[in-house]
């Protein structure tokens, strides 16, 4: 069973490939060397690195994924937290036509939906995919069902900092032990994707989106980013194993630096004051849960404020330090 297991997945990674190298093929008939040499430089180098050898230092991560995640309530919850502080200021995007409901509403009900559908499926013997039911059409069923097809339903944060990148792990991981001490981390981020998709998937299609598997697909993207090989910087991927062990942790910190960037750029580039003041809102979104759950430490950039007034005030003066010289 183990061979054949193994057999499975070494073919479906030379099938992916395979469908990659013929993807990469076709964008670089758009790249001419002799008119963008620097976008052909970087695009080559990026499909080099792309089908290429991984050195994603398994073992390594393996450890580091038990020490900090495995069992851990505190990584499960901050985790939770994303729908809130990302999730909700993207889905701030999709403008519905008809039965409008705020963000918040909209992805409260998706959470629920995505829980009662769960349990209705785990009560019936049933794949949560099989088929529509109380909570989940089947319409809706089949978007997600196509989703997690495509990978973006998977749990890749999960699979970044412990290098386990198993299929479906959050519908198989009962039948390894070692994957039981990660239930509630991969709990919580499976349970983020799903109902970010559900929600967008349900708004896109009442603003009248001709497309809104691949709408919803974008949210889901935007709000809890896209990890992996290909999202790391091209020094990163060039270290190799080492690279990547340097990286494990930092990926959610630059992605999220990204986020803010991309909002920003949202807001200097919008065509139409509309626009400008839909990207403020989604921005300021952002910022007010993170302020909510997490004060004004938690705010991007505090720590470089606070190494700033550190260099400045007097280590008397400073409030954090006198409480901790006194307890």
């Amino acid at each position: 069973e183990k061979v054949f297991s193994e057999y499975l997945t070494g073919f479906n990674a030379w099938w992916n490939k395979g469908i990659a190298a013929r993807e990469f093929g076709e964008a670089m008939q758009d790249i001419k060397a002799d008119k963008t040499p620097e976008m052909w430089r970087s695009a080559t180098e990026y499909i080099s690195d792309m089908l290429g050898e991984s050195s994603e230092a398994g073992l390594f991560k393996k450890v580091v994924g038990i020490w900090f995640l495995a069992g851990d309530i505190s990584a499960a919850t901050l985790n939770m937290t994303q729908n809130w502080t990302h999730a909700i200021a993207m889905l701030r995007k999709l403008q519905p036509k008809t039965g409008k409901m705020t963000a918040e509403r909209e992805l409260l009900k998706a959470m629920k939906d995505v829980v009662g559908a769960y349990g209705e499926s785990k009560l019936k013997g049933q794949s949560l995919y099989e088929k529509g039911g109380k909570f989940i059409s089947g319409d809706e069923i089949s978007a997600m069902k196509e989703a997690f097809g495509i990978g973006i339903l998977d749990p890749q944060y999960f699979g970044e900092t412990t290098g386990l990148h198993e299929d479906k792990v959050y519908q198989s991981y009962l039948k390894e032990i070692y994957m039981l001490a990660y239930k509630m981390f991969t709990g919580s981020e499976a349970l983020n994707r799903m109902s970010t998709f559900l929600a967008a998937y349900r708004r896109s299609k009442r603003a009248g989106d001709g497309t809104p598997i691949a709408a919803a697909g974008q949210i889901v993207n935007d709000s809890h980013f896209i990890y992996g090989k290909g999202n790391r910087p091209e020094i990163i991927r060039k270290l190799g194993a080492i690279g990547n062990i340097a990286y494990t942790f930092m990926t959610y910190p630059m992605n999220n630096i990204a986020f803010l960037k991309n909002r920003i750029e949202d807001i200097f580039h919008a065509e139409s004051t509309q626009e400008r003041k839909l990207a403020s809102k989604i921005l300021l979104s952002n910022l007010a849960y993170i302020f909510a759950f997490g004060g004004l430490n938690a705010l991007p950039f505090a720590f470089l404020a606070k190494a700033i007034m550190g260099l400045i005030a007097e280590p008397e003066k400073d409030p954090e330090y006198v409480i901790r010289k006194h307890t």
